[in-house]
């Protein structure tokens, strides 16, 4: 089978980017498809994941953010060159590969893949969620616009893919045409597990305001006040809430790093503070390590997390219960190795072997619908 995945650049270490190169790898390592990945925005920076030698990448070259050099009636005469580029180097190049599927995201380029792929299946995967993508407050009137004329145009997609059931019933109001299937995840690959013995705490995910940086903080400040032999390690990209964890007592921060399994291994509670989280790819990656997870609740925590089984979540945001969680966990070894077993059998959810075979089962279904 051909398959072609359709994104604008996998240039930066993104969540997205690191799920669409994982599972374009074992379609076309282990299952032996025929996989492109056709980025047009890419340029000369490269693929910000080992892309397997099975899978064909072909960039466009049309870069279409080099329309913001320019102001005015400029700005709109390259935006509208390179997007006709974009239409014609893309008509091009699906004639000659002649896909059996086409797969993209809730991206830029939906209404020309369905200009132009005829009667191959076309499978939309939603990595944002269904409210955040569809009413964002942060954007404006024009870009909001531009979300809501995709979202009138997903009505004609063959499916769409979802990474929660509560994300998928929204999806379903309007799109019938939902499938779940969550991701694939990186689980433990050292053969060893948190000894549950370390008083290291750990945070992994950018220093921004969507992450809930600041509640982070606001929670350890309760929780070093009484369990002041604990420390909390954060490891995340830089971001504007980068201020907020300096200099504080108990608190370390590190850059992101390669080996964050060891650093799972050498902790004893995982911490998730997001505003939002469609998915979460730390928690069962932690979970795989023998870490509980404590959590305000959200799509993703919810779905991957058992409430007093492989950790807590916790309702409305409260920064205090949300502390006595963790304190409870630091103040019972027992418990807190309990659920740190318990942890690892639920990461194996989103192992490979469970969650490939579902994209094998749907691409299976919409080839043979259309033959």
């Amino acid at each position: 089978m051909k398959i072609v995945y359709v994104y604008p650049t996998v240039a930066t270490k993104g969540g997205v980017e690191r799920i669409l190169v994982d599972k374009m790898n074992l379609l076309a390592h282990a299952d032996g498809h025929q996989v492109y990945l056709l980025t047009y925005n890419q340029g000369e920076h490269p693929v910000s994941f080992a892309l397997d030698g099975n899978v064909h990448h072909i960039d466009l070259d049309i870069r279409l953010h080099v329309q913001y050099q320019y102001r005015g009636l400029r700005r709109q005469w390259e935006g509208w060159k390179r997007k006709c580029k974009l239409l014609k180097s893309l008509k091009q190049s699906l004639k000659v590969i002649a896909p059996d599927v086409i797969v993209t995201t809730t991206t830029g380029e939906l209404s020309l893949l369905l200009r132009l792929k005829g009667k191959t299946p076309l499978v939309v995967e939603s990595h944002g969620g269904y409210d955040h993508l569809i009413d964002f407050p942060a954007m404006n009137w024009l870009h909001r616009r531009d979300i809501r004329c995709r979202y009138q145009l997903l009505k004609y997609v063959d499916s769409i893919v979802s990474l929660t059931e509560s994300d998928a019933q929204q999806w379903r109001v309007s799109y019938p045409q939902v499938r779940v299937i969550p991701n694939v995840v990186h689980l433990n690959p050292l053969g060893r597990y948190s000894e549950q013995t370390l008083r290291h705490i750990i945070f992994v995910g950018r220093l921004a305001e969507q992450k809930g940086v600041a509640d982070l903080i606001a929670s350890w400040r309760i929780i070093h006040q009484r369990c002041p032999d604990w420390q909390l390690d954060i490891y995340g990209e830089e971001g504007e809430q980068e201020s907020e964890c300096r200099g504080v007592e108990g608190v370390n921060v590190f850059p992101p790093v390669a080996n964050i399994f060891s650093k799972y291994c050498g902790s004893s509670i995982l911490l998730l503070t997001s505003k939002w989280e469609p998915f979460g790819l730390v928690i069962p990656e932690a979970m795989s390590c023998g870490l509980p997870v404590v959590s305000f609740e959200g799509d993703g925590p919810c779905s991957i997390i058992t409430d007093g089984v492989d950790g807590f979540l916790v309702k409305d945001r409260d920064i205090q219960v949300f502390a006595d969680r963790v304190c409870q966990l630091i103040e019972d070894e027992s418990l807190r190795k309990q659920m740190g077993r318990q942890a690892i059998e639920s990461a194996q959810r989103y192992s490979a072997d469970r969650v490939m075979p579902q994209w094998k089962q749907l691409f299976e279904s919409l080839t043979t619908t259309t033959s």
